[in-house]
């Protein structure tokens, strides 16, 4: 899998970030060793341009729990 310098420097941004602040990588759910899916559990996740679609974000956001988590880290 080959990424954009955009991406390579994305990513490098968020790995020093982590060490601050919690970092949510999506890639733990969509994508398996090399490989990234653009449909989960037969639902598209994208959009356009690599942009998540509202009922891809919904099911990511379901299968990590991040409302939970989210308000969870409210208090």
């Amino acid at each position: 899998m080959q990424l954009s310098d955009a991406q390579v420097t994305a990513n490098r941004l968020l790995k020093e970030m982590a060490k601050l602040y919690e970092v949510i990588w999506l890639d733990d759910i969509i994508c398996r060793q090399d490989k990234c899916f653009t449909v989960l559990e037969n639902t598209p996740i994208y959009t356009n341009g690599g942009h998540l679609s509202r009922v891809g974000a919904v099911l990511i956001g379901q299968k990590l729990g991040l409302y939970q988590r989210i308000t969870d880290n409210e208090n």
